[in-house]
């Protein structure tokens, strides 16, 4: 986002909240937190926390209402963030939004994403992020390995 399209939400989310001084250095440190967001999507989360809250939002507010909402290309970036972190480095999961986890998760976590091309990590993804954003999840039954013994019909029937 540029510092223009930054000021004039934080301008806007200053005249919902009149009564709330907000310091210069406090703008400063929003600004540091949010520059490389998109500027549509921190204006989408102040939207959400003039709907939802009294008082002037913290960072973490505004934080937790970018994730509450992410799309196909979000996933995907994130996603890319988990595969440039080094082998053998670990990272929190809570970093990620739930849809990021619940597609890792399904493809079988970092290994499993990095075997996969391009291509194939956006066909995948574009099929979980689906049942993944309306929570839905897939507990059909699987066919699995047979464990023990096969049994003729007859003597299962008996």
């Amino acid at each position: 986002m540029t510092q223009e399209e930054f000021q004039k939400t934080m301008a806007l989310l200053s005249a919902y909240y009149p009564f709330s001084e907000v310091a210069e250095e406090t703008v400063n440190a929003y600004w540091l937190k949010f520059r490389d967001m998109d500027g549509l999507q921190f204006a989408r989360a102040c939207s959400i926390a003039v709907n939802e809250s009294e008082f002037f939002p913290s960072v973490a507010f505004l934080m937790k209402s970018v994730r509450s909402e992410i799309t196909l290309e979000g996933v995907l970036v994130e996603l890319h963030d988990i595969l440039r972190i080094p082998h053998g480095q670990s990272f929190s999961r809570n970093e990620y939004h739930p849809v990021t986890q619940q597609c890792l998760d399904e493809i079988g976590g970092k290994a499993s994403l990095g075997q996969l091309s391009e291509e194939q990590l956006r066909r995948r993804v574009g099929n979980l992020y689906k049942y993944a954003i309306s929570g839905i999840k897939d507990d059909a039954p699987k066919i699995d390995k047979r464990i023990g013994e096969t049994q003729s019909i007859g003597s299962l029937l008996e």
